[in-house]
């Protein structure tokens, strides 16, 4: 029985079939693995029996959906032979190049930050006008003006960088031909981007050695998008396909050009100047360390089904959940958080509520611990603390309609802001020494006020027993002044 081979052009699965099965003419086949419908003539196959034929693990695909096929780019003409190119013959083709094209790519540079900023900033600019003329609607308007202005700018710039990468790849291209195709691929950038920044973000999330791996396997994706007209997750398992094998070479000649653009940049006074001039000239590195892997490479299978999309995508993503889950459980697991539990301020933090109008001036107390129905201890008091007592003594200012500031050894630890009604609560670290420390309160009260109340307490926590050791505590109600109270640790 004669048998014919059906090979998927986008994922390389192959099966081989009875001629006799397959309908004379074009036949459209859906393939079973990566669901890709193409169209294949029974005529073009070969006439000879062939035996199955392993799945391969790669092929070449078509250009993404939604991108028009383009020519692409012949590699430069000037690099031969079966190895990369040395750093020092790419550093003198690149600078052929930029000597002949310098105005191209330079104007390319210095146009997309102007493209970007000038359109932002007049849209910016008129929300302003517009909430000077409407303030009731001054910060919506405002807040409008800026994200409008942050996605403008975003969009521009996105636009401008994108002409100057196809410039680098295609040596024809001119500011106007450069820009019009910066236009035409932005969307499809922007996502080669995103995608991107998920996959080497979750890499440097997960550890730092994969967010290097990520970034040399897919650092081409951008290129091949411009130079090919293959984009999305293609663009990116492609540039892996192309650096596969050449890793540890691509990611020494980036390093270099990368290592001397930072050293430019320091030189005192020109360097920054030199290193904005020159950053068209590393990208035409670049570009030809992409050109060069396909000149060795040619053009490459690579996988590109779903389940290979879908994986790196999911590394990436891991990434990021596994960062947050651990920076929520240290959040969970923080003191701040034990305290604020507890019904605790932490450290700094102010916790304004409004006042109870039926409750009597004098009768507020600090919580629910231990000491809250305490009275208030003499102006000095004496407590026996070991030196690492010290460090966990702490200090809780509640405010109810006053201004002032508290001080502990004439450094100042809280000032009170008093808003009429609204009680202030504040939890910091004490700052107590071995010896005779003093407690200075300066206060006043706000005017035609018949709630007001200061309570200070200072207590050492036992963090192992979440307990707190009262040291002492004062209560102030008058109309204001300058009190001091006396805290001996021995």
């Amino acid at each position: 029985m004669e048998m014919v081979t059906v090979s998927c052009p986008s994922c390389g699965f192959s099966r081989s079939v009875p001629r006799s099965a397959i309908p004379a003419g074009a036949t459209h086949v859906n393939c079973p693995r990566c669901k890709t419908r193409f169209a294949w003539e029974a005529s073009s196959a070969t006439a000879p029996p062939v035996p199955p034929v392993a799945p391969r693990p790669a092929a070449v695909p078509p250009a993404s959906p939604g991108i028009p096929v383009r020519k692409p780019a012949p590699p430069t003409q000037e690099l031969a032979g079966n190895e990369m190119a040395g750093v020092e013959e790419l550093f003198r083709l690149a600078w052929d190049t930029f000597k002949q094209r310098w105005g191209t790519l330079l104007g390319l540079f210095f146009l997309t930050p102007l493209l970007a900023l000038v359109p932002s900033g007049v849209f910016f600019g008129a929300c302003h006008l517009l909430a000077s003329a409407l303030p009731a609607s001054r910060t919506a308007l405002l807040a409008v003006g800026g994200f409008g202005a942050l996605v403008m700018a975003l969009l521009v710039y996105s636009w401008g960088f994108g002409a100057l990468v196809y410039a680098t790849v295609d040596d024809g291209a001119d500011l106007r031909s450069s820009l019009a195709e910066g236009k035409r691929l932005l969307w499809p950038y922007l996502w080669v981007t995103t995608l991107l920044g998920i996959i080497i973000g979750g890499g440097f999330l997960l550890a730092v050695i994969p967010g290097i791996i990520f970034s040399v396997w897919f650092f081409f994706a951008a290129f091949i998008l411009f130079a090919e007209g293959t984009g999305g997750m293609d663009a990116v398992l492609k540039s892996r396909e192309y650096v596969r094998g050449n890793w540890f070479d691509v990611f020494v000649r980036l390093l270099i050009i990368w290592g001397i653009s930072g050293l430019l940049g320091l030189i005192p006074v020109v360097g920054p100047i030199v290193s904005i001039l020159i950053a068209p000239f590393v990208m035409l590195v670049q570009a030809l360390i992409y050109r060069d892997l396909r000149r060795v490479k040619g053009d490459v299978p690579y996988p590109c089904g779903t389940r290979d999309k879908a994986v790196w995508l999911g590394i990436g993503i891991v990434g990021y959940v596994v960062v947050l889950g651990v920076g929520g459980y240290l959040v969970a697991t923080s003191p701040l958080i034990q305290m604020l539990k507890q019904g605790k301020a932490g450290a700094a933090l102010m916790v304004p509520a409004p006042a109870n109008p039926g409750e009597e001036a004098g009768t507020i107390s600090f919580g629910s611990g231990p000491s809250g129905d305490r009275p208030s201890s003499p102006e000095s008091v004496s407590a026996s603390l070991a030196d690492q007592d010290l460090a966990d003594c702490m200090l809780y200012v509640y405010a109810l309609d006053y201004t002032g500031t508290v001080k502990v050894n004439g450094e100042e630890r809280y000032v009170i802001k008093g808003e009429r009604n609204m009680n202030y609560n504040y939890t910091g670290s004490a700052g107590l020494k071995r010896g005779e420390n003093t407690v200075t309160v300066d206060y006043q009260t706000l005017p035609d006020t018949s709630l007001r109340e200061i309570k200070i307490k200072l207590y050492r926590y036992d963090w192992d027993a979440k307990q707190e050791h009262l040291i002492g505590e004062w209560s102030l109600n008058d109309d204001g002044g300058s009190r001091s109270f006396t805290v001996q640790v021995e």
